[in-house]
């Protein structure tokens, strides 16, 4: 019988929680609309120098009405992508051009020569690295494109901002609860992942993580 209302009352207050920080999150404080001038266009142009990553983009979410996205990939020598990481819905494709990169997927290692293409298929955890000495060079892409360009702007603008290469995930929930990234931690469930999200995501705001913003804008030129 205690069991039981221990069990109830903890359902209670965790209810309780989801509603006020819902309110808080979504009314109280809301996120600002995205503003123009954040949004990601063709031309533009964002380096990481943490993880020796930059793109440049052909084709964002903003041109193709959300269809996808294209850029041109390059990786430093030894560089590597910020994070193992699943998409729920989106196909990602790479296209080598110069150099051999390295991806892994789903815990196997791919070389990926100029001329060749890999397509990572949804729910498929990837990563891409350059084990050699010269940069890489390849031309990546996903469909549907969802909000991923402007994500991956504002999640490595946090990153250089914090001088991190993974500063945790509390400080992105805000921002990954907001608009449709599509993209998730490998290992985890993205069921799982997508509740945790929304339950951490307005303590997060609360105590002053914000979402996403021209202060994390990492396109070049831009980002503080």
């Amino acid at each position: 019988m205690k069991a039981r209302r221990v069990v109830f009352w903890s359902l209670c207050v965790a209810g309780l929680y989801v509603l006020v920080g819902t309110f808080l999150h979504q009314v109280a404080f809301p996120v600002p609309a995205i503003a123009p001038s954040l949004l990601p266009r063709a031309g533009d142009s964002v380096y990481n120098h943490l993880s020796g990553e930059r793109l440049v983009f052909r084709q964002t979410h903003t041109d193709t009405d959300g269809e996808y996205w294209e850029a041109d990939f390059f990786l430093d020598p030894h560089g590597a992508a910020q994070g193992e990481h699943v998409h729920a819905e989106a196909e990602e494709y790479f296209r080598g051009v110069e150099g051999v990169l390295t991806l892994s997927l789903d815990g196997n290692a791919r070389e990926l020569l100029p001329g060749e293409t890999v397509v990572v298929p949804p729910g498929t955890p990837h990563r891409p690295f350059n084990n050699s000495e010269q940069t890489v060079h390849v031309i990546a892409g996903g469909r549907p494109a969802r909000h991923f360009d402007l994500c991956l702007i504002q999640t490595w603008g946090l990153f250089m901002k914090a001088d991190q290469k993974e500063p945790g995930l509390i400080p992105l929930l805000p921002f990954l609860s907001t608009v449709d990234c599509d993209v998730f931690p490998a290992g985890i469930p993205v069921g799982v992942a997508r509740t945790l999200r929304l339950l951490v995501a307005p303590a997060a705001r609360v105590v002053g993580f914000s979402g996403f913003g021209p202060a994390y804008d990492a396109r070049s030129g831009r980002h503080p």
